[in-house]
């Protein structure tokens, strides 16, 4: 699996996730997806906070996509 794809389909759409990150509005998976493509090999998300106060962590990219890779797997998913 490609971590840095190229493209994404969006809305049934091909489009260049440059693109998409330069002019989007501003939205949570635009943010996602610019610290995605950041130089850092790291992500920040916040937790959920449902033991106490939100907290910023840092998850690895490559955790983060090994991750999505098992889940594929365990459901059996395929591309498109």
């Amino acid at each position: 699996m490609n971590l840095f794809p190229e493209h994404i389909i969006l809305n049934g759409k091909k489009i260049s996730v440059a693109e998409f990150i330069r002019t989007s509005q501003e939205s949570d998976f635009s943010k996602f997806l610019k610290e995605w493509y950041s130089s850092k090999s790291f992500i920040e998300v916040k937790t959920s906070g449902s033991t106490g106060k939100p907290k910023s962590i840092r998850l690895e990219k490559q955790f983060v996509s090994a991750s999505v890779q098992r889940t594929l797997l365990f459901f059996k998913l395929k591309e498109g």
